[in-house]
């Protein structure tokens, strides 16, 4: 019986200790923000392998754009580039990783309202994000 209660008093504590980790909303949104980017850059990757270039610049730019609400702490109706620099420059990002994300967001946007630049160029774009993302990941936790 007393190995039964010790085995209670453990779960029980492990419990409350996860449910107050769950309750602190934006340590967990950061936590996941890395996972969450690297499903969307997955999706993005077996979009560039179809050859859906709209679909590919849609998914990457929300890939970037999720990411970085969850791991900054800003809602998505909030996010603008004005917005991601100054929380970016807050946390102590390098200017280089601030001008990788506005350069992405760019570059997307861009592709996504006129003729794309080939095969390539979406290659390219897609490691840079997948470059930028894990560069902020090790700067800023």
């Amino acid at each position: 019986y007393l190995f039964l209660a010790a085995l209670f008093a453990v779960a029980w504590r492990l419990l409350q200790k996860r449910l107050r980790y769950m309750q602190n909303v934006a340590l967990v949104k950061n936590r996941r923000a890395n996972k969450i980017a690297r499903k969307r850059l997955s999706i993005a990757a077996h979009l560039l392998k179809m050859g859906k270039s709209q679909e590919f610049y849609e998914e990457l730019l929300r890939a970037v754009w999720e990411y970085l609400s969850s791991k900054l702490n800003i809602p998505v109706a909030e996010l603008s580039r004005s917005a991601v620099q100054e929380a970016l420059s807050e946390r102590q990002a390098g200017n280089a990783e601030i001008g990788a994300f506005l350069s992405i967001v760019d570059e997307c946007e861009f592709a996504r309202y006129s003729p794309s630049g080939g095969q390539q160029a979406m290659e390219h774009l897609y490691n840079t994000a997948a470059q930028a993302i894990s560069k902020l990941e090790q700067q800023i936790h």
